[in-house]
């Protein structure tokens, strides 16, 4: 039989919905040409998208300040009580300026709209009452025989609005009346610089300011403390039966800084290079669009959101690209040939190229495998930093688990409260990869010709491991069992052209 479970759900898609969803654009824009060194791009854009609906009224949204379900056509209008964001102005302004000959310096900034919702809440509210019921079940894991997802499920409510309006149960999904369309104010300064040997360089700044962005949290997640779970929701008065409400609102900040610099060679004389470095932060208090970091428990506690400000969960600090193309000097049109076409077939006619990439590792978020809050996923108490001086895949940080400061780096909290440590607080391994290609031409006639391919991927075969298992406590914390990259793969290849 199946143990105690922390979560107990069964969903239901019962219809195809037709989703409906105009998106106006209108823009204006000029290059005006000030000097003969001086070139400025002024332009604005105005977006508006207007709230999704379905074409035969088969949508449905929690109003959480209601306490109400609102199904369209029968106590709501189509929109379901969402209302237009209709102020979705973005002026843009770049300039160029010649310093001197071979140096130019380049700025500009923006407001940069997006249409939200893309695999969110905002988009998926024929899921539930009255159209596909999402079954759920209160856990309460402090007591002595908790719910067992052996025991089975109750039975799929009553699929009619007008009782899933009186009487909704289980999780469902809402959308903040006054959602608002995530914008990005990007700006960036550059200097771009033409050296000797037809090398450019450039170094500048690049900034991303994310604002109103999209971001989903549990509303009816309970406060931590004793006893069943269903009386310390704060629906539990207007609708007990609401386990949870997935609640989309547009809230979220992030900001971005980067240094970013490369030096480029253009292809010439049999040989082209680009490398480039860039340091950078990232910020924010949202979670990945589409998954893929170890934020944890987010947010840990929905009463204070705003703590939740960390490093993102994609940042990378530091990342190192070198890619290059290199023709081979022999063969026929080339710098050394033997003047034997047959010679030339074999020795001639090679081209290679390689990418290599370096980066500092991915953060991650320590938590608890046993939560004491009673309320959901909590992160322990942190007592010290938890790094450890030479990490290895078998112990990559600190997880000792105590009861005070000074004896581990990790606590547990005090039963039935949250824990102090922070979002991503720790980083996992770095990754290097070499990529290499080889190419062989190969001139059968004027028209047709024959190209070899050998490309390898990761060519040293360097590992790309993953982050650790994060969950202090459990006796698996702190140890790497995955990698995030390929192993060295060759591939072998013929190409005919004609």
């Amino acid at each position: 039989f199946l143990g105690t479970a922390s979560t107990i759900e069964q969903d239901f898609t019962l219809i195809a919905p037709g989703i409906r969803m105009w998106e106006s654009n209108y823009f204006v824009q000029d290059d005006w040409k000030i000097t003969d060194k001086l070139t400025v791009n002024v332009g604005i854009r105005y977006e508006y998208d207007t709230p999704t609906t379905e074409v035969t009224d088969r949508w449905t949204n929690y109003d959480v300040v209601q306490a109400k379900l609102l199904v369209a056509g029968f106590n709501s209008d189509s929109r379901t009580g969402v209302n237009g964001d209709k102020n979705n102005f973005a002026p843009r302004l770049g300039f160029a300026y010649r310093l001197r000959p071979g140096t130019v310096i380049r700025g500009g900034g923006g407001i940069f709209f997006t249409p939200a919702g893309s695999e969110s809440v905002l988009m998926r509210r024929h899921r539930q009452l009255p159209y596909g019921p999402i079954n759920a079940l209160d856990i309460n894991q402090f007591v002595a025989n908790p719910r067992r997802v052996s025991d089975g499920l109750p039975p799929i409510p009553t699929l009619t609005a007008e009782s899933a309006v009186r009487n909704p149960v289980g999780n469902f999904m809402g959308v903040d009346s006054n959602f608002r369309s995530g914008y990005a104010q990007q700006f960036n300064l550059q200097v771009q610089h033409q050296l000797p040997m037809e090398l450019v360089f450039k170094i500048g700044y690049v900034g991303n300011l994310g604002r109103k962005l999209d971001n989903v949290y549990g509303f009816n997640q309970q406060v931590p403390g004793p006893g069943a779970p269903g009386p310390r929701r704060p629906l539990f008065a207007a609708a007990p039966g609401i386990v949870n409400v997935d609640y989309n609102v547009s809230d979220g900040l992030s900001s971005y800084h980067s240094l970013q610099s490369t030096i480029e060679r253009r292809f010439s004389n049999g040989l082209g290079f680009l490398a480039a470095y860039t340091y950078s932060h990232s910020i924010d208090n949202v979670g990945n669009q589409f998954g893929g970091a170890d934020n944890g428990p987010l947010p840990q506690d929905r009463r204070y959101r705003s703590v939740e400000r960390a490093t993102s969960g994609f940042d990378i600090a530091h990342r190192f690209v070198y890619s290059m193309n290199y023709e081979l000097p022999f063969g026929k049109g080339r710098k050394f040939s033997s003047g034997n076409s047959v010679v030339d077939n074999i020795l001639g006619g090679w081209d290679s190229n390689m990418i290599f990439q370096k980066q500092t590792g991915l953060p991650f978020t320590p938590q608890l495998a046993n939560s004491v809050s009673n309320a959901g996923g909590s992160r322990p108490d942190r007592y010290k930093s938890g790094e450890v001086d030479n990490p290895t895949i078998a112990r990559w940080f600190d997880t000792s688990l105590g009861t005070a400061p000074g004896t581990a780096a990790w606590g547990t909290p005090t039963v039935f409260t949250f824990g102090n440590g922070g979002r991503n607080v720790l980083r996992g391994p770095g990754r290097t990869n070499m990529d290499f290609s080889l190419f062989k031409n190969f001139q059968i006639t004027e028209r047709v010709k024959l190209q070899f391919r050998s490309e390898m991927f990761n060519i040293f075969n360097h590992a790309q491991f993953d982050l650790p298992n994060s969950s202090v406590g459990n006796p698996n914390a702190g140890i790497i069992t995955a990698l995030a990259g390929v192993p060295r793969q060759v591939q072998f290849a013929l190409r005919l052209t004609f």
